[in-house]
């Protein structure tokens, strides 16, 4: 009886810590956000800011991953990282489970907006867009490629790293098969101070099918594949006007 008592307890116990866990990854992130795209826009030129969201984003990969190798300790290689972030060879079955994501991801974004649209609803989204190209016309020749390293390389690279590689498996561990629920909620907030609530709805089928295809199957390749897609998806629509 008591050996059963200290499993449920167990149990809780890991549950209530995957969740504070997960509450304390989305607010640092948010109050990294919240600076980058909020504060340091209004003191310095667009180019500056770019190179210090890049910056932020690589220091957060690598203090993350030296925390991790430490807490761990292992021995720090490129493969040892792979493995631990469950990084798999891409082949032609992930890029088509990439592709499906961004694909059915699209049709339910593109259907909500219609919605929107019909209803006269109006949400952050297209201001965002609207606002890169302002940046695009006056910020000069190295918007676009610092855009694209940021945006369609990096920005990727760290959030699949740190929700898919990292906090996935430790949320599957906690509350089992449900927990790409709890990662697509926790991913999709994180874009709170970017967009507003109804931008957040148009989001959605992307943060919650890329967190459960990712738990599928078990290859964080997908999800950084996925998002690659979706991010140079905006980059291209802004090459074109």
């Amino acid at each position: 009886m008591n050996k059963i008592l200290k499993q449920i307890i167990e149990i809780k116990s890991n549950k209530l810590l995957i969740f504070i866990e997960t509450i304390s990854i989305v607010s640092l992130l948010l109050a990294i956000y919240y600076v980058a795209f909020r504060i340091l826009p209004k003191i310095v030129e667009i180019t500056q800011t770019i190179s210090l969201i890049l910056a932020l984003f690589i220091t957060i990969i690598i203090i993350f991953i030296c925390f991790r190798l430490v807490f761990d300790k292992k021995k720090a290689s490129f493969l040892y990282l792979l493995k631990k972030f469950r990084f798999q060879k891409i082949n032609k079955k992930t890029i088509y489970q990439a592709i499906w994501i961004f694909l059915i991801a699209a049709i339910l974004s593109g259907l909500m907006r219609l919605i929107l649209d019909y209803l006269n609803i109006t949400f952050i989204s297209n201001e965002q867009f609207e606002i890169a190209k302002f940046h695009k016309q006056s910020a000069g020749p190295f918007f676009m490629p610092l855009s694209i390293l940021v945006v369609v390389i990096f920005g990727p690279l760290q959030e699949e790293v740190l929700f898919r590689g990292y906090l996935l498996p430790k949320q599957e561990a906690a509350i089992g098969k449900h927990a790409w629920v709890l990662n697509g909620f926790a991913f999709n907030f994180t874009h709170l101070l970017v967009y507003d609530f109804v931008s957040l709805l148009l989001i959605s089928p992307f943060c919650f099918l890329l967190a459960y295809k990712v738990q599928k199957h078990k290859n964080t390749s997908i999800g950084l594949l996925a998002h690659l897609f979706v991010n140079l998806g905006f980059i291209v629509r802004l090459l074109m006007v």
